[in-house]
């Protein structure tokens, strides 16, 4: 039986089926990954999608080349939580945009930024 390597992994928390982006699975910003993401967790059930923090490119955490809105948009409009796991870099949070939509993200139901799998576990419960 032939085995494929993918950078994903399945979990249940709670009522939620995770899937989990693995952290060597590369860099994901827009295009071919952000899609291959996208069909992953829908054919495998997924309402959340966990990324950590450490595979998003440095220009995510730049609001102004419109990356985070790019990845993040497409994934709520599939109606995919996204969680992002992990902590953003210090230098990033010195952009108060950034803070601003880290906390106006982690006020809704969609997308979050979180420290760990425990903090996920904890939103979703």
């Amino acid at each position: 039986m032939l085995m494929i390597d993918t950078p994903f992994r399945m979990r249940r928390l709670g009522d939620s089926t995770v899937l989990f982006y693995e952290p060597d699975g590369g860099k994901i910003a827009m295009g071919y990954l952000l899609n291959e993401l996208i069909a992953e967790a829908w054919s495998v059930k997924a309402d959340t999608l966990a990324i950590p923090i450490s595979c998003l490119t440095p220009s995510f955490f730049d609001l102004s080349t419109g990356i985070a809105q790019a990845v993040v948009r497409p994934l709520v409009n599939y109606r995919i939580t996204i969680a992002f796991l992990g902590r953003v870099p210090r230098e990033y949070l010195e952009d108060a945009a950034l803070r601003d939509f880290i906390r106006e993200t982690n006020r809704g139901r969609s997308a979050w930024f979180l420290e760990d799998l425990a903090a996920l576990e904890e939103r979703l419960s």
